[in-house]
């Protein structure tokens, strides 16, 4: 906002001006003052200081209705003496209208309870002319411009009777806790120029809440009422000409419950939407209001109103736990940081019946017929997706965020991308004294419920897989699966496969909800079995994260660059790492492939927002579940050596295999078993130009390792172990995990050598699609310092440097690992021209 000092400038130059002539004045009345004994004429009232507002309102002659309205009420005094004020009086004509309209014929008849609160709503504390009304007072006459929408009042509501569990009982609105010194005072909306202009608004948006108003630029307007005469400078303050009578409007929570007793109103959709509102636990608890009795109160009211005999009074808080803001106090109490009772305010959206009910029915409780038997939030979600922080005005209704999650939703779905306020549905618009509100024809979609982790929420037959993703995965998995167009995510795409809760069961698990914990009896009766690391893995073994391009949605055959290469199994990767093949809708990770079984997968039916939801049949195991699931054995995956060696004795690659065996002592030392790795077998042409090019020495040398050979092998051999990620051959065009065009990845190796300072340097691969069809390629990668070249990346001059495609070739599945067969090698050579130095 822009700060700007600015006066207010009537009555600052005229305070300034007196304060030259009052001082010495009264110094001198002070002098004579000792010398006479008559007193009052040395101290009667100066006749050029200006009346005050009730004299000037009485002489402009035009204000008579609102000034009977004011004697009627202690507030004459306010009017009549001392302050700092700024009142705004409907004239004459305004107050007839206005008591026509609602059957009054005189100001008498207005019953005194409402004549206070109209009095009192029509001052606010300290004295602004109309330039200022939109602006924020800082501090040695500097204003923050624009910044202002509304202004504190003297209006606040007390005690009220409420109906809670079919009683009616005496309810006040509260932070919390009672002190007699707090008030809810109410803040009146003043719209001015400065404001509107700050926040890029028009006529337009003030003509969607007041059609019957002019938007006045020049002056402003308050709540429908135009500001006609603006700055009548009076003694205790300014006073402004208005067009329409101002009656306090409720605030959002009285909002809620007034509409939704209102017959005329209640299938707008406020009575279904303050059902929810009012929804109890299965404790019998409200889930969004906590009332508490309050004997304090209850004696301070009872001092207040004797003749009411209050027995009780009970606070009414909105619950922070389910619900952000309170929206039954008048100042803001919101989330948002650095903003104040002037500048915040909420909005509040309030789809029909129809809506409502259609929404519930189909997609909240689709899988159930009770809120209670979901997490408490879905209902909270459902809430906060139709409240935002701040005024959302048509014209900026395009980028307003609701309050769910920690950066807010779009309330059109899309943000930029979506509808626009005239396309949104909206069937009303009105203000309460602590906000906006919106009717509309349609609930305010949320990506929780729209996302693929919709399913996991909803379903209450995954409450096992739901309670792992939010709880274990909270700042990764659970965050990614919300992300959507709702959030602002537009390329996101999720294929998501959980096991219910029943296949779990079936595995040994269950779940302790007062602790939140799971238990596996199985597993502990194997022994050395984790049973929550294993639950976290089965989670996140069936997520998997693309994009709208390359999603990851045909379980029937592999991408057309594979064909039949792999007998017709395509691959790709999840969340955990690990790698999973499939075909015909059938599914196999490492340890499905090692029981010879399936998991079939059956495609939800529901259009998500974000990806695509498969059930499945079993469990997608990483290790033998089924066949060794006595043992330790069908609870843990084996090595990483094991299933290399494995393979190598069934494999054709007889030098790889060969090295593999004289240098495995020190290639798995260097093993870490909890990381992911590509394995890269070279075949044995490729193995032999390796030898005859001097980057591998030959096995016979390095047996008898006279020269130091058998570290030279042990180098070559675990530059052909990738570490980190396992990269399938999948047939995109694209290198997965990650959607990258190329990819630098680290090898086993480390590089030392003293002469170019390098110290157990890491050695990289280059990973690259080929254009024709789509086969992974590998390349060692040169280690560079600035323009120098320190060590070489050397592979196959006459091999392709590509994976060899074949069942028994590539794309073999072990633990933590893929095997491809290659058609090159990767080595590593110090540059030697710097070693000749």
């Amino acid at each position: 906002m822009k700060i700007a000092k600015c006066h207010n400038r009537g009555l600052k130059k005229q305070a300034l001006e007196r304060s030259f002539i009052i001082m010495p004045l009264l110094m001198a009345l002070l002098f004579l003052g000792s010398c006479s004994k008559n007193f009052d004429s040395y101290y009667q009232r100066p006749s050029w200081l200006e009346k005050n507002a009730l004299e000037v309102l009485e002489e402009k002659g035009n204000f008579s209705h609102y000034l009977k309205l004011v004697n009627r009420t202690l507030y004459s005094k306010v009017l009549s003496g001392s302050g700092h004020y700024t009142f705004f009086a409907p004239n004459d004509q305004a107050f007839e209208a206005w008591l026509l309209e609602n059957n009054y014929e005189k100001v008498e008849d207005i019953p005194l309870n409402l004549a206070t609160e109209m009095v009192a709503y029509s001052l606010i504390y300290n004295a602004y002319e109309a330039a200022n009304l939109g602006n924020t007072w800082l501090s040695s006459a500097e204003w923050e411009l624009g910044s202002s929408f509304r202004k504190q009042t003297p209006s606040y509501k007390t005690i009220f009777k409420e109906e809670v569990d079919g009683q009616k009982r005496w309810t006040m609105h509260s932070t919390g806790s009672f002190n007699e010194s707090w008030h809810n005072y109410r803040y009146l909306p003043v719209f001015s120029n400065n404001y509107f202009t700050a926040n890029g608004l028009s006529a337009t948006d003030y003509n969607e809440f007041y059609q019957e108003t002019d938007w006045n630029p020049a002056n402003g307007n308050v709540l429908g009422a135009e500001i006609l005469t603006p700055d009548i400078y009076v003694e205790n303050g300014v006073v402004h000409e208005i067009s329409q009578v101002i009656v306090p409007p409720v605030n959002l929570d009285e909002m809620i419950s007034s509409q939704a007793n209102d017959p005329a109103k209640s299938s707008q959709g406020w009575a279904m939407f303050k059902q929810l509102l009012y929804h109890k636990l299965s404790d019998s608890s409200y889930q969004f209001f906590l009332y508490s009795e309050d004997v304090d109160a209850q004696y301070y009211y009872n001092k207040m109103y004797p003749d009411s005999a209050i027995s009780s009074v009970y606070l009414k808080v909105y619950n922070p736990e389910h619900i952000d803001v309170p929206l039954n106090l008048e100042g803001y109490y919101g989330p948002g940081e650095g903003i104040t009772s002037e500048n915040g305010a909420y909005t509040l959206f309030v789809p029909d019946d129809a809506a409502i009910k259609s929404y519930i029915d189909n997609t909240l409780l689709k899988y159930t017929d009770d809120f209670n038997k979901l997490p408490s939030t879905v209902l909270s979600t459902f809430i906060a997706s139709h409240i935002c922080d701040g005024l959302v005005w048509p014209s900026n209704f395009k980028m307003a965020k609701n309050l769910v999650g920690l950066e807010g939703e779009f309330i059109n779905g899309k943000g930029v991308l979506g509808s626009d306020y005239a396309s949104s549905g909206i069937t009303s618009a009105q203000f309460a004294s602590n906000g906006m509100v919106y009717t509309m024809d349609r609930v305010v979609k949320s990506g929780y419920f729209e996302s693929v982790y919709g399913r996991l929420l909803l379903d209450p037959s995954y409450s096992y897989m739901n309670q792992v993703i939010s709880a274990n995965y909270n700042t990764s998995i659970y965050q990614y699966l919300l992300q959507s167009s709702y959030s602002g995510y537009l390329n996101e795409n999720y294929t998501l496969m959980m096991p219910a809760n029943d296949l779990l069961e079936n595995d040994g698990y269950t779940f302790d909800p007062s602790n939140s914990s799971f238990s596996n009896e199985t597993a502990s009766s194997v022994g050395g079995v984790d049973v929550v690391a294993r639950i976290n893995r089965l989670a996140a073994s069936g997520v998997f994260m693309r994009t709208m391009d390359y999603p990851l949605d045909n379980f029937t055959a592999a991408p057309a660059a594979l064909a039949n290469s792999y007998g017709g199994y395509g691959f790709a990767v999840n969340y955990y790492g690990d790698m999973i093949r499939y075909r015909n809708d059938y599914l196999q990770a490492a340890g499905n492939i090692a029981d010879n079984d399936s998991v079939h997968l059956q495609k939800d039916t529901v259009n998500y927002a974000n990806g695509q939801f498969y059930q499945l049949d079993k469990l997608i195991n990483y290790s033998p579940r089924n066949t060794k699931g006595s043992s330790s054995e069908g609870w843990t995956e084996s090595s990483l050596v094991s299933f290399v060696q494995n393979y190598l004795d069934k494999s054709d690659k007889t030098l790889f295999k060969a090295y593999w065996d004289s240098c495995l002592v020190e290639v798995e030392g260097s093993i870490n078993s909890s990381a992911f790795y590509t394995v890269l077998i070279p075949t044995n042409d490729r193995m032999q130009e390796a030898i005859d090019a001097g980057y591998l020495p030959t096995l016979a040398d390095v047996n008898t390792n006279l020269n130091g050979e058998l570290i030279k092998a042990v180098a070559f051999i675990n530059a052909h172990l990738i570490v980190g990620e396992v990269y399938p051959d999948d047939g995109l065009d694209r290198i997965f995990p990650g959607n990258y065009a190329a990819y630098k990845a680290t090898t086993s190796h480390k590089i030392t050598e003293a002469k170019v300072d390098l110290v157990l340097a890491k050695s990289y691969v280059d990973i690259a699609k080929d254009a024709d069809q789509n086969k992974l390629i590998f390349r060692a990668a040169d280690i560079e310092s600035g323009n120098s070249v320190l060590v070489y990346g050397r592979g196959s001059v006459l091999g392709t440097q590509q994976v060899i495609r074949g069942l028994n070739n590539s794309n073999v599945m072990g633990p933590r690992a893929v095997l491809h067969s290659l058609d090159g090698f990767i080595s590593f050579e110090v540059n030697p021209n710097l070693l000749s130095n």
